[in-house]
């Protein structure tokens, strides 16, 4: 049972906002959590990506865009003995490109081997936690349908998802028994200005920064509000 879970969405590091791990660190002072659970696209792979680059001066090859995620990613160790993160299609883009390749994953090394994460920090496919609420199912999100309450009802679950980075959102449903369930959606921590992010200047919506708790059961997105240099005003 936990009582404050606090919920990291998408860093796509190196490609994270600058000011995201001192964000991240001063909700965790705040809601001091017993559990964290990280939504996945904890380094965006834009190098090693199935898609052609949209970007011509691309400040990293595969080797130091790597190097430089992982660099930045390992702040969280610092701050964190322990985390749950969940698989997602940007962390995972090692194994798809060799799946695509024919190699066997028993030839690769693991998640925390890659990251050389500490022993605390677990991969899952989707997590179930407990809460004083009923149970909530984490995971990254990238499958349909879109919408986080629509999984929620077909799982008679509440659900928390990632990889939407324009969505930041709870949305809540109630069954005829009168159990109440939530959807929620917690949106993104990267800088909509760096290279993995050209696709997005096509698009009218930006993407929401911020995370979220679930307080005693409870979902809260906490905003992470910019100024108008685009850095976080230091405040919650």
């Amino acid at each position: 049972m936990y009582n404050s879970i606090m919920v990291i969405p998408d860093l796509h590091c190196p490609a994270q906002h600058i000011d995201a791990f001192r964000f991240i660190k001063e909700v965790a002072k705040l809601y001091n959590p017993d559990k964290i659970v990280c939504l996945g696209d904890e380094l965006d792979y834009h190098c090693l990506s199935f898609h052609d680059s949209e970007v011509d001066d691309i400040p990293y090859n595969e080797s130091t865009e790597f190097e430089a995620g992982k660099r930045y990613f390992s702040n969280m160790y610092d701050m964190f003995d322990e985390v749950d993160i969940l698989e997602s299609n940007h962390g995972s883009m090692v194994f798809r490109k060799a799946r695509s390749c024919r190699i066997p994953r028993d030839f690769l090394k693991t998640y925390s081997e890659v990251l050389d994460a500490p022993p605390g920090y677990k991969w899952h496919k989707d997590l179930v936690l407990e809460t004083p609420l009923g149970p909530v199912k984490f995971t990254h999100g990238n499958y349909a349908p879109k919408s986080s309450l629509k999984k929620s009802q077909l799982r008679a679950m509440s659900q928390v998802q990632g990889h939407y980075h324009n969505d930041f959102a709870i949305e809540y449903w109630q069954n005829d028994s009168g159990q109440l369930f939530f959807g929620m959606t917690s949106g993104c921590l990267i800088d909509d200005e760096k290279y993995a992010f050209a696709y997005n200047k096509t698009y009218i919506a930006r993407p929401l920064l911020g995370c979220s708790i679930i307080y005693e059961g409870v979902p809260e997105l906490i905003p992470m509000i910019l100024d108008e240099d685009k850095r976080w005003i230091g405040k919650l």
